[in-house]
């Protein structure tokens, strides 16, 4: 009866008020998912949907074997272990031990690999729950954007486009470069030799005069 006691103080009570603990704190998530879960059955977010509830109760499932599991180890392994302190007066218990010692080994290599698989199942759920929330996102814009469209007002201002750049517009059209004017060295000395003779011809009638 003390090993009993024991095993309620030290087992039962954490393994419970852990399970209550878990699930007052995935209550609010799970009553709020509900209704999303529902309006979602309709539509593409209901594979989504579907996987995330397929998801919790695995993990519902995997977290009750865990505790269970590891809840019949101890029993079995303390339960061993009693017992081989009596086994010398009975040898007989000594195969009470052996049968214990691989239900207990037994149970603790479930309980080990049921706490494996729990893991990756809340990591797959919290992956679901994030896609859910995406994709509620989503539909959500696509439905209201439409209706914010609708209700825009028409005489709101909207900007000015903005013109194209000037090469664009002059793509294909042919420049002619301005070339500056060459003047024939002959026509200069022509031009220079006149003013020559027309400053000559004022000089010799400033001298007459």
């Amino acid at each position: 009866m003390l090993v009993i006691a024991v095993l309620w103080v030290v087992v039962f009570i954490p393994s419970w008020f852990q399970s209550r603990v878990d699930a007052e704190r995935y209550a609010p998530s799970s009553v709020g998912l509900k209704p999303q879960v529902e309006n979602t059955k309709i539509s593409v977010n209901a594979p989504v949907a579907s996987r995330l509830r397929l998801a919790t109760e695995r993990s519902r499932r995997l977290r009750r074997t865990k505790n269970t599991m590891s809840v019949l180890a101890t029993l079995t392994i303390l339960g061993s272990v009693t017992l081989a302190f009596f086994a010398f007066q009975n040898p007989l218990l000594f195969v009470a031990i052996g049968l214990g010692m691989l239900v207990g080994l037994f149970a603790l290599l479930v309980a080990i690999k049921a706490a494996g698989e729990l893991n990756k199942t809340l990591i797959k759920v919290a992956q679901s729950k994030t896609e859910l929330t995406a994709s509620l996102a989503k539909t959500w814009r696509e439905a209201i954007l439409p209706s914010i469209d609708a209700e825009s007002d028409s005489r709101a201002w909207t900007p000015n486009p903005l013109p194209s750049p000037a090469y664009k517009s002059r793509i294909g059209e042919l420049e002619i470069p301005n070339v500056a004017s060459v003047t024939e060295i002959s026509n200069s000395r022509k031009n220079f030799d006149t003013q020559n003779e027309i400053n000559t011809i004022l000089k010799k009638r400033r001298a007459t005069a």
